[in-house]
């Protein structure tokens, strides 16, 4: 997590209360780490099932280390794919809605930094399939 390693378990993974299930042939575990320099960790990370497809989504997404705002530029791009992918209305092939939830995430990140002058250099990388 933010604060040190996180760990997550193998199989279920919780999702707003429920399980993700995921196929008995996939093992998942989740750990992270701040490094050697930083004493706080930004990254975070989003497993969830496209509901009605069977697909997966994996994605983590690890914030500018010493700028302002990298933990929430990390949540927000996490939380703005999901919208998109998990919970969004938009049918169609998997690569275009991680496409649109990309694009949303880079918007909202944005959007947040132009928000609030103290976080105006904040962001994250973001890699998912």
């Amino acid at each position: 997590g933010r604060d040190g390693g996180r760990r997550g378990r193998v199989g279920d993974v919780p999702r707003r209360g429920a399980a993700v299930k995921v196929p008995p042939w996939l093992g998942v575990g989740v750990c992270s780490h701040p490094g050697r320099v930083r004493r706080t960790n930004e990254d975070d990370y989003l497993l969830g099932a496209v509901p009605g497809s069977g697909e997966l989504l994996a994605a983590i997404a690890d914030g500018m280390g010493g700028l302002a705002g990298g933990a929430e530029a990390s949540r927000i791009a996490l939380r703005s794919l999901g919208s998109v992918v998990l919970d969004g209305p938009t049918p169609g092939p998997a690569a275009d809605r991680l496409r649109q939830g990309c694009r949303a995430a880079r918007d909202r990140v944005l959007d947040a930094a132009a928000a609030v002058p103290a976080l105006r250099d904040m962001g994250t990388t973001l890699t998912a399939l």
